[in-house]
C-alpha cells in the first residue's frame, strides 16, 4: 500500500467571496445615500400651484368688526336646538346591581 502525500489545493471560494463583496458594496452604497448624500430641497417637491394659491389667501386681513356688523351676518339664524344635556348610567359604575 502506498502512501500518497500532496499538499492539498487551496481553492478561493469566488461564490461567498462575490456575496460579501456584493453585501459590503450595498452597505457602503446605503451608507453613502442614508447619511453623506446632499438632501433636495423638499420645497421644489411640495410646492404646487395649488399652494401657491392657499399661500395667497392665507396673506389676506379679515376685520372681524366689519363682518360681524354686516347686514347679511346679522340674518343668520340658527336652524337647529342645542342638544339637551341629560345623565347617562349610573352615578357609580362600580356599584353592585
Amino acid at each position: 500500500m502506498a502512501i500518497i502525500v500532496e499538499e492539498e489545493k487551496k481553492n478561493t471560494p469566488w461564490f461567498s467571496l462575490l456575496v460579501i463583496v456584493l453585501v459590503l458594496g450595498f452597505l457602503g452604497f446605503g451608507t453613502y445615500y442614508l447619511f453623506f448624500k446632499p438632501v433636495p430641497g423638499i420645497e421644489q417637491f411640495t410646492v404646487s400651484p395649488d399652494m401657491e394659491s392657499v399661500s395667497k389667501v392665507s396673506k389676506v386681513n379679515l376685520d372681524m368688526a366689519t363682518v360681524t356688523d354686516s347686514v347679511a351676518y346679522k340674518m343668520l339664524m340658527s336652524k337647529i336646538s342645542q342638544p339637551e344635556l341629560k345623565n347617562f348610567g349610573r352615578s357609580n359604575p362600580f356599584a353592585s346591581f
